[in-house]
């Protein structure tokens, strides 16, 4: 802070050692995107806008509020308008904030939104079963959609994938509409046996292709290609 030097909401000291008289410093607008409210004060900067608001012009006292329909980001000059067919409520500070119209988008979800699915980064790679908060892995690589199908493994063929469970030498599959992931075949013992779904073994299977009933896998490290029949597992 300068010793004597005061300047007006809107701007700040500048030029000034801190011991000096009023003459040792001048005054200057805070930029675009920063404000300073207070008339007289001795401040030798100006604080950012916080998310939520945007200061378009330089010497800013106060930060307007992020309209609805758009959101700000913190030290925002200009408002980021919400993506086509979604909306935000006023004083919005991320672009997940921006929700899709009724319609407009699968289960109105929030777009330009990134959502985990299945498993959860924070664990330790595993080879469990069942939904987001319980679901692991251990090195997830290839996926393809199921086609239509009528197998006792797969219920709701329009929403599932088949992934390759890479260094578990396994095949998962994992409902998009619950979240819940299963096993199609692999245990975690890596091998190579051909047989049903109890039987086969991989040796890190990676990429992976769907077509109808058949699903083609890359068994990477037994150097084949395999085929997995979904109707008879």
């Amino acid at each position: 802070r300068c010793a004597e030097q005061k300047c007006g909401a809107g701007t700040y000291a500048v030029g000034c050692t801190g011991t000096g008289s009023f003459t040792d410093g001048t005054c200057q607008n805070c930029s675009a995107g920063t404000f300073q409210p207070m008339n007289g004060s001795r401040a030798t900067w100006c604080t950012d806008c916080p998310g939520g608001t945007y200061g378009l012009f330089e010497g800013a006292s106060v930060c307007q509020e992020c309209p609805a329909g758009a959101y700000c980001l913190g030290g925002s000059v200009k408002v980021l308008p919400c993506i086509e067919h979604a909306s935000s409520a006023p004083g919005s500070d991320m672009e997940g904030d921006c929700t899709c119209e009724v319609g407009k988008c699968r289960n109105g979800s929030r777009i330009g939104w990134v959502d985990t699915v299945a498993g959860d980064a924070h664990r330790a790679p595993g080879f469990v079963d069942g939904g987001l908060e319980v679901a692991s892995f251990r090195f997830p690589f290839g996926m393809a959609a199921v086609g239509r199908v009528s197998s006792a493994a797969i219920r709701k063929a329009d929403s599932t994938l088949v992934l390759s469970d890479t260094d578990n030498h396994a095949l998962r599959l994992l409902d998009m509409d619950t979240g819940n992931v299963t096993t199609l075949m692999g245990n975690g013992v890596l091998g190579y046996v051909n047989g049903n779904a109890s039987l086969a073994r991989f040796y890190h299977p990676y990429g992976v292709s769907a077509s109808g009933n058949m699903v083609l896998v890359a068994d990477t490290t037994n150097h084949v290609v395999r085929k997995v029949d979904l109707l008879s597992g």
